[in-house]
């Protein structure tokens, strides 16, 4: 078995402009001065082995999040948990820590989003998702290892988007096939991205 302990929790509040790097140093600190068991990389400058499987963009909240520390040995998650909470501060809210073999980890297959559309115009907003649903959705990429343009139909990374109440709810593929950045969900629902980055909530991760 290879101990890996795995954390759930939650970035809201001021936090969500917390970046990628900035929330796993944060953690890894965290975990070093918890005294746990981590695995550190080789080399001159080791580091804890950890990782947050699913990056979040800054400006984003997410209530569920997910990270993984690679151990030497197996440990009590329990006490882990209750070390790492930080009540009456700014810390993100741990919901579940386990500890699993890292042998047979999951993986993201599909990430929900919710953005909150007080101000906008929702017979406007319901247009566009109609419109997107009817398909195709063509948008301009750059493929990743030598940044040339190309033209994509992301339609089928789409799998829910709905409109309830205030809220656009959108269900999109994650991993290796691709997915739908959050930018371009609000450029595809004709929203400004300076403002509506920061009303976007990751609500769900879908995990198999």
């Amino acid at each position: 078995m290879r101990p890996t302990l795995e954390l759930e929790f939650a970035v809201t509040g001021i936090l969500r402009f917390i970046s990628h790097l900035e929330l796993q140093h944060y953690f890894a600190r965290r975990l070093i001065c918890a005294g746990l068991p981590l695995k550190f990389s080789r080399g001159f400058n080791p580091r804890p082995r950890i990782s947050l499987p699913v990056p979040r963009t800054v400006g984003i909240a997410s209530l569920d999040d997910r990270l993984r520390a690679e151990l030497d040995e197996p440990v009590d998650p329990g006490p882990v948990r209750d070390s790492l909470q930080s009540p009456g501060t700014e810390a993100p809210v741990i919901s579940m820590a386990r500890v699993i073999d890292g042998s047979g980890l999951e993986q993201a297959r599909a990430v929900e989003w919710r953005i909150d559309l007080a101000g906008f115009d929702a017979d406007r907003v319901a247009g566009r998702i109609e419109r997107i649903l009817a398909g195709p959705c063509l948008m301009e990429r750059e493929t990743k290892k030598h940044h040339r343009p190309f033209t994509a139909d992301v339609r089928g990374f789409i799998g829910e988007l709905v409109l309830e109440n205030s809220y656009a709810r959108a269900k999109v593929s994650y991993g290796p096939k691709g997915s739908l950045r959050p930018a371009e969900l609000l450029e595809l629902l004709d929203l400004p991205k300076a403002e509506c980055l920061g009303r976007m909530t990751r609500m769900k991760t879908y995990w198999e």
